[in-house]
């Protein structure tokens, strides 16, 4: 799976990623990498989604596995469940059928609105606990002057009639006259650094008590920011 920020570098890794000639390559060690009917599948976004609707075998799972291209996708309840069972584990690697290992592939799904999202990891736990995620950032003022060029000239708008200056003088305007947006900021900021952190923790024993306590610090700072609206997709 690929996440990450707009603009950020998703399209070309996925695209590299799944590239035919890559993929066919007879010197690959690797199984295959297919691409879904798109590169973002977007199964994940439902706000109205829950745990108990992404179980494995549920309505959710089955077309997931469909728009993923899933060689399992085409099995019944009992052939799809033995499918999955040869796969692996989180049936990411898979051996359609009776298959040979040679013939396992991967899926994947690179929608980068995922990395903002309250609820997918939580299903993405549920139903396929070992996938492995690429996170892919950039340089901030080279993504924001990027992520303003795509959307002045595919979406207009706001982007296309005022420049990027005046855009992100009204935001930081906002920003700083809303006073619930500037606490979640301080919290954010007071969050220890993590690798400062991870060090303390390591010469007292408790290194990985002490990462998990950073990561709880800033995931509760970005969900508060995200409740009120302030991150989307494309910030």
């Amino acid at each position: 799976m690929i996440i990450g920020a707009g603009k950020g570098g998703t399209t070309d890794l996925h695209a590299q990623l799944t590239d035919v000639s890559v993929n066919s390559d007879p010197q690959r060690p690797d199984p295959p990498l297919l691409s879904g009917k798109k590169k973002e599948v977007e199964a994940l976004e439902n706000p109205a989604l829950t745990t108990a609707d992404v179980t494995p075998f549920s309505p959710f799972f089955r077309d997931y596995l469909v728009q993923l291209r899933h060689p399992c996708a085409p099995y019944a309840d009992g052939p799809l469940r033995d499918c999955l069972s040869s796969c692996g584990s989180g049936g990411n690697a898979t051996r359609p059928g009776a298959a040979s290992a040679a013939a396992s592939v991967y899926t994947m799904d690179a929608t980068p609105r995922y990395h903002v999202s309250t609820i997918a990891p939580l299903l993405l736990r549920t139903f396929s606990p070992y996938s492995k995620m690429l996170l892919m950032l950039r340089e901030p003022v080279d993504r924001a002057e990027a992520l303003y060029n795509h959307l002045s000239q595919d979406f207009g708008g706001i982007f296309a009639t005022r420049t990027m200056e005046e855009i992100t003088s009204d935001f930081l305007s906002m920003v700083d006259s809303d006073p619930g947006i500037k606490t979640a900021l301080r919290h954010l900021a007071s969050c220890p650094d993590a690798a400062d952190d991870a060090g303390a923790g390591a010469a007292t024993g408790g290194g990985s008590r002490a990462r998990t306590d950073v990561l709880r610090c800033m995931a509760t700072g970005w969900q508060d920011l995200m409740a009120m609206g302030l991150i989307d997709g494309n910030q």
